[in-house]
């Protein structure tokens, strides 16, 4: 049985660890996952939608009895 794969976005960090004559001893890498920011931008997308949304009702309910009222 395989194990089922999963897309993770990661953010790597690469510092070289140098001599005194800069020649490359040794590189630092580091990765940083990068779900936890995904999710929090689908959350604010998410809300400003919402939002967005929340404005437009009000709206069509002025726009609604604004016309009714200039209806003869």
């Amino acid at each position: 049985m395989s194990t089922p794969r999963r897309k993770v976005t990661t953010l790597i960090y690469v510092t070289p660890i140098c001599s005194e004559q800069e020649e490359v001893l040794s590189v630092v890498v580091t990765m940083q996952d990068m779900t936890p920011l995904e999710e929090q931008e689908g959350k604010r997308a998410e809300f400003l939608r919402m939002v967005s949304q929340e404005r437009k009702m009000p709206l069509a309910t002025i726009k609604g009895c604004a016309a009714t009222a200039l209806t003869p």
